[in-house]
């Protein structure tokens, strides 16, 4: 969803965001019960750089993209589709939580 819609600068900033967030939750669920399951301390804990992120975006464009061009005529019905539909994509003030709420 992010890479399809934002830039890959955007999208990787919201995917640190996204992942800051998540270790700050850990962290207060850690600190307010006492303890965390260990697979999920171990995954909190972990440190994963910009660059990394990068590349995970860019496998994400790049996967969307041979989608794409396989259901290119699903995907052109679906885009008249939601063309027509007046819904807003996003009206929640934070992005982090409208990510996660998605």
């Amino acid at each position: 969803m992010l890479a399809r819609i934002w830039d890959p600068t955007e999208a990787t900033s919201l995917r640190e965001e996204i992942i800051f967030r998540r270790k700050a939750d850990v962290a207060a669920k850690l600190g307010a019960e006492g303890e965390v399951d260990t697979d999920l301390m171990l995954a909190a804990n972990q440190t994963i750089a910009r660059s990394d992120i990068v590349d995970w975006d860019a496998s994400c464009r790049s996967w969307l993209s041979a989608a794409d061009t396989v259901k290119l005529g699903q995907q052109t019905k679906l885009r008249l589709i939601v063309n027509n539909v007046d819904l807003s994509v996003d009206n929640k003030p934070d992005t982090y939580q409208s990510i996660l709420t998605a």
